[in-house]
């Protein structure tokens, strides 16, 4: 339970700390309906959660269909090759390395 509440919001803080100090960020455009990245949080909370989830029962099979079918989902985003992209996927691997960890450490430590 204490590693699914980690995998939350605290997972959140430790990935934009990430970005921030690399240098990556967005700046949306104001008009741009796309420019509220809240649902980017919510998204990678569950993404987080699942995969948490998914090593825990080590089903990490599920894992790699879970990557593969955000990256089809994103592909025509991503093929775009803009600023936004690069934020995307940079986001999407330190939330899955983040997950990983949490789970590898949930595992061994029996949180």
């Amino acid at each position: 339970m204490v590693g699914l509440l980690l995998a939350l919001k605290p997972a959140n803080i430790l990935i934009l700390l990430i970005l921030e100090t690399c240098k990556v960020n967005i700046n949306p455009r104001k008009n741009d309906e796309h420019g509220n990245f809240h649902s980017g949080e919510l998204i990678g909370w569950l993404e987080r959660g699942l995969i948490l989830v998914f090593v825990i029962m080590s089903q990490y099979e599920a894992i790699g269909f879970l990557i593969a079918a955000k990256s089809i989902l994103r592909f025509s985003e991503a093929s775009k090759g803009d600023e936004k992209s690069e934020y995307v996927l940079t986001g999407t691997l330190l939330s899955l390395a983040t997950a990983l960890c949490l789970g590898i450490l949930v595992l061994k430590m029996q949180l």
